[in-house]
């Protein structure tokens, strides 16, 4: 089998939800100061997301800490896929923190 084939192996079905949960939070975070809206996509972009960025960013910490737990008896290439996906939890984490900066640190300002 492919590398690829055994990472989405690896992940499984809960991991993917959770990284394309974190990747659709990347791609459309938040502006500081935006205004609150309780219609349409302006309820997610001030509602939505900004209550789901902290409990995806806590789910892809507690998978990487489960994903390090798992690693200690693996061996061969499912250690190697796994190893993969506690780097993919560790980048998305980095990505979602950055993403989300801006907008966290603007409310500590007002």
């Amino acid at each position: 089998m492919s590398f690829m084939s055994d990472l989405v192996k690896a992940m499984g079905p809960l991991r993917i939800l959770l990284a394309l949960s974190a990747l659709a939070l990347i791609v459309m975070p938040s502006p500081p100061g935006t205004e609150l809206s309780y219609s349409g996509w302006g309820l997610y972009a001030s509602l939505v997301a900004p209550a789901l960025a902290p409990i995806v960013l806590m789910g892809l910490l507690l998978d990487l800490l489960m994903t390090r737990v798992w690693l200690s008896e693996l061996e061969g290439q499912a250690r190697r896929a796994m190893r993969s996906v506690a780097w993919l939890d560790l980048a998305l984490v980095i990505a979602l923190c950055l993403a989300w900066l801006p907008f966290f640190m603007s409310l500590g300002r007002q």
